[in-house]
């Protein structure tokens, strides 16, 4: 990885930047779903990612009544998959599939933002961005063997791959996502605003298909309308922060990742990624900061959101029809979340300070997965962490507790349909003693 910047002092508030990018990553991953002594499904990732990023702005800071950003920014990577699956459990003792992806990702965007101060204390905030994206993918299936015993050696017969590919697809999208707002300072301490923006993210294509359509026809983009407004405020000569805000997010082609059946392929599935016809999500959320006493602060969080597909027709379940989807609840969606926590410190020497501090974080019951599967659903879950520190100059020592309440749950899920499930569980009661060191 590699970020380099340079900056030229126009004068009068004004400077221009550049700022570059570069990133490149290998990695192997191998994965044994069952964690049984059987071969019954593992797989082989080898990836290999390459980035590059250019990006020139322009910025008017200064105390005038006008500042803004305009800008420029040019994204270029790469993205190549050489995945191989084992399968103990499709008739053979064993059988191998192979499959190699290609995918680019070319995206150039204009920018701007302006801050304008109407009148004392009341500044409106205007800001554009033009994205345009560009895509290609190309997937070609290597044959599948098939072997007489579970070790991968002498195969006694092969299938031809149902992917394959001569050139690669391609695919280019562009959107104008614009953003209003609006705040006013009651006073130097309390602040109200509102605003309005849209969001965007580019349409693509499946990285892992299994059958030719899958992998030749790309998702749509995905659109955020985004309504908001609120308040921050600080009192008892800042001692004591209150912010909040009241919230309305309306997706249009909301992208959402599934398993699906795919008859005739070596495995079976195929991950898609579909366009949910809209969706919308509302709340609000309150954040409390106190220094009740010197060296002892508490804080507290208090969110409800209420999340909904407004329109949703699709072959979820690949059965050749599709239906109404809207019943489904969005994953990930807790509808009351809190969190109550405090801190105190004090110093104990020369260059020698130490706090302890432990919060309880409540999140609601919520999906896990896209299906709503009821086995991987979590309910109510009170997350209780707690620490104790001490920093000597440079050097910090933490115990640590997480999870001391010793919630059950889970992190992550996912639905292989008609076959199975599998979830990544929540860490259990954590104890654990830290040591950083600065530089």
């Amino acid at each position: 990885m590699a970020i380099a910047k340079a900056t030229y002092d126009l004068g009068s508030d004004m400077q221009v930047d550049y700022i570059f990018g570069w990133l490149k990553t290998d990695e192997e991953i191998n994965q044994d779903f069952d964690a049984g002594p059987q071969t019954l499904y593992h797989t082989d990732r080898p990836a290999r990612w390459r980035q590059t990023t250019n990006e020139l702005r322009l910025t008017k800071g200064g105390s005038g009544p006008l500042t803004f950003v305009l800008g420029g920014y040019l994204w270029d990577s790469r993205y190549t998959i050489n995945l191989k699956n084992y399968i103990g459990f499709a008739g053979p003792p064993l059988l191998t599939s192979a499959q190699d992806v290609r995918q680019t990702n070319k995206s150039w965007a204009i920018y701007g933002e302006a801050d304008y101060e109407i009148i004392d204390r009341l500044t409106l905030t205007v800001g554009a961005r033009y994205t345009k994206d560009k895509k290609s993918s190309i997937v070609n299936d290597l044959p599948i063997f098939f072997y007489g015993t579970t070790v991968e050696e002498n195969p006694t017969g092969s299938a031809p791959g149902v992917i394959v590919m001569a050139d690669p697809v391609r695919k280019s999208w562009s959107k104008f996502t614009p953003r209003v707002s609006v705040r006013y300072e009651i006073t130097d301490e309390a602040m109200i605003y509102a605003l309005w923006s849209r969001g965007y993210r580019g349409g693509g294509f499946n990285g892992r298909p299994s059958t030719i359509g899958a992998a030749t026809i790309p998702y749509d983009p995905e659109t955020l309308d985004n309504y908001e407004a609120g308040f921050k405020t600080e009192f008892a000569n800042g001692r004591v922060r209150l912010n909040g805000a009241a919230f309305l997010m309306k997706y249009d082609d909301m992208q959402q990742d599934l398993d699906v059946p795919a008859p005739g392929t070596s495995t079976g599935r195929e991950n898609r990624t579909i366009n949910a016809a809209s969706a919308e999500l509302k709340g609000f959320e309150l954040d409390l900061t106190a220094r009740v006493a010197d060296g002892f602060t508490l804080n507290g969080n208090l969110g409800y959101l209420d999340a909904k597909y407004k329109d949703f027709v699709g072959d979820i379940y690949q059965t050749g029809t599709p239906i109404d989807a809207s019943f489904l609840k969005i994953r990930r969606a807790p509808k009351w979340t809190w969190s109550v926590g405090g801190t105190y410190e004090a110093d104990i020497g020369s260059n020698a300070s130490a706090w302890a501090s432990g919060d309880v974080h409540y999140v609601g019951g919520h999906e896990i997965t896209f299906l709503n599967n009821p086995n991987l659903r979590n309910s109510g879950q009170y997350l209780v962490d707690a620490s104790i520190n001490a920093r000597f100059n440079k050097t910090t020592v933490s115990l640590f507790g997480k999870n001391l309440a010793n919630e059950k749950g889970w992190t992550i899920g996912y639905d292989v349909q008609g076959v199975w499930s599998y979830a990544a569980p929540r860490p259990r009661r954590t104890w654990g003693v830290a040591v950083t060191q600065a530089f």
